[in-house]
């Protein structure tokens, strides 16, 4: 019963291990709710390289050049396309 009862508790925080830490991301592709919006912020990460200088410490310093990569972040404005114009030609149809 006792070996049981342990394996039991073993196998119940093995699982409650494995599943902690599991969250859910909610994606949202504009920052705004608003209806009445005529765009969106859209983000592109690119990753681009720079030159670092930096010194090694030797008898005397000594200059070192690396090369790092860092993330750039462009913002940029993207506006919604207009209404078709057959939309417009259904929207003043009554269906009466």
């Amino acid at each position: 019963m006792r070996p049981l009862l342990m394996l039991t508790l073993l196998l119940v925080i093995f699982f409650s291990y494995c599943l902690a830490g599991k969250t859910t991301t909610i994606v949202s592709h504009t920052d705004t709710l608003d209806p009445q919006a005529d765009g969106f912020w859209a983000n592109k990460t690119t990753w681009n390289a720079r030159w670092v200088k930096y010194w090694r410490a030797k008898k005397i310093y000594e200059p070192v050049w690396k090369k790092v990569w860092t993330p750039t972040i462009h913002n940029e404005w993207v506006p919604l396309p207009n209404v078709p114009n057959e939309w417009e030609a259904e929207k003043d149809r009554s269906y009466k």
